[in-house]
């Protein structure tokens, strides 16, 4: 036969076994450390041999309104990463900050969450992926674009009708060069050409007119085309 303070003691003991199944990772530490500190509570009831029924009761009620009480971390998938600038290749590792923000709150590198950056460093697209820490849980990825630099050109007309183009190499591996030329400064009706050497030779101009010419660079990563700034316009009047 059990007795009815035995009774409650099991209630008890059933009570704190289903609060320590609860994963403390999927709430928040402030909810979770007083949860916590009901269980202690309880076990200090459960192992005291002369604890009367009210004060088992107490237990039981205090374990089940922290339970109640407790909060689940936010998802941090449900945040916002706000839109990261398109960035310039310098040949080391890009890390731009993150602004991430739950609601109307700007959340907390370090604290918060934490970013990894993937394929950082050379021309093409970078996977920045955010994930929760602290009060936050879960992981949300974005991207920006890594483009070559700017490029630098020459123009000399050194022959009749002609007019070299000259351009400084651009590092990164670039795939090539987008050289594009007209006869005035806005470019209406030009002509585009791209090319891989760092030199292109424009022919067939008319004599004695003005070329204009600007240059980029660009670079094909996974079948999509990343180009750069384009250089500062050059003009030279053909010979």
């Amino acid at each position: 036969t059990i007795v009815k303070g035995d009774a409650d003691k099991a209630d008890l003991k059933n009570a704190i076994n289903d609060a320590k199944k609860v994963v403390e990772s999927n709430y928040t530490k402030a909810s979770y450390d007083v949860f916590s500190q009901a269980i202690s509570g309880a076990e200090k009831v459960l192992n005291n041999k002369k604890a009367p029924k009210s004060e088992i009761e107490n237990a039981i009620k205090a374990l089940a309104t922290a339970k109640s009480s407790l909060v689940e971390k936010a998802n941090i998938s449900n945040a916002k990463i706000s839109e990261i600038k398109t960035q310039t290749y310098n040949g080391k590792n890009i890390q731009p900050n993150v602004t991430v923000k739950s609601g109307s709150k700007t959340l907390t590198k370090g604290s918060d969450y934490t970013v990894k950056y993937t394929n950082n460093k050379n021309i093409g697209t970078t996977t920045v992926t955010v994930t929760g820490i602290g009060d936050y849980q879960g992981a949300k990825t974005t991207t920006f674009t890594i483009t070559p630099a700017k490029a630098n050109a020459t123009v000399k007309s050194t022959k009749a009708k002609t007019v070299k183009v000259s351009i400084k190499k651009v590092a990164g591996s670039v795939t090539g060069y987008q050289v594009v030329y007209a006869n005035n400064s806005k470019f209406t009706k030009s002509v585009t050409k791209n090319v891989k050497a760092t030199s292109y030779t424009v022919s067939k101009l008319k004599s004695k007119s003005t070329l204009y010419v600007k240059v980029r660079a660009y670079k094909t990563v996974s079948g999509k085309t990343i180009y750069g700034a384009y250089s500062t316009t050059a003009k030279v009047k053909v010979k």
